[in-house]
């Protein structure tokens, strides 16, 4: 805020504003809360299988609340600046940058990768029962029984 202040010559913010603002920065700190929590679910999806998946699917949904959360207050935050700033008379205009929407573009695909993991852990299984009632009627006794997949 006190850069802003400084650097763009007649803007002032509230102590609403202000206060509102000290509080988002400090919220800041989920960003990389939010890459970690992703690539762990990432690591996770590496697991093939039904709990592997499961709690990839997991890991994945609870990074798109921590996203969710960040997008919330990074789009307030920025907002209070952006407000102050295109108000100011000052020739300086403010606007949304790669950053914001980087930020949506993560929520939505985090969101995505966690209803696809799910779907995929609980289609495994159908798969599974398909396959098993295919082999089941074409098995011989000569043929080997095929090896279960595990989750690590």
């Amino acid at each position: 805020m006190a850069v802003v202040e400084r650097t763009v010559g007649d803007t002032s913010f509230s102590d609403y504003a202000h206060d509102t603002a000290r509080a988002l920065t400090k919220v800041m700190v989920l960003h990389p809360i939010a890459t970690g929590l992703a690539f762990i679910s990432f690591v996770l999806a590496l697991g093939a299988g039904f709990v592997g998946s499961f709690l990839a699917a997991l890991g994945a949904f609870i990074t798109f609340l921590v996203t969710a959360v960040v997008l919330i207050t990074d789009f307030v935050s920025f907002s209070i600046v952006k407000s102050a700033v295109n108000d100011s008379t000052a020739s300086v205009v403010a606007s949304y940058g790669s950053a914001a929407w980087t930020t949506l573009v993560a929520a939505i695909l985090s969101l995505l990768a966690s209803v696809i993991l799910l779907f995929t852990c609980c289609s495994a299984r159908i798969h599974r029962r398909r396959e098993s009632r295919y082999h089941d009627s074409k098995v011989t006794s000569a043929s080997p029984n095929p090896r279960r997949r595990r989750w690590f």
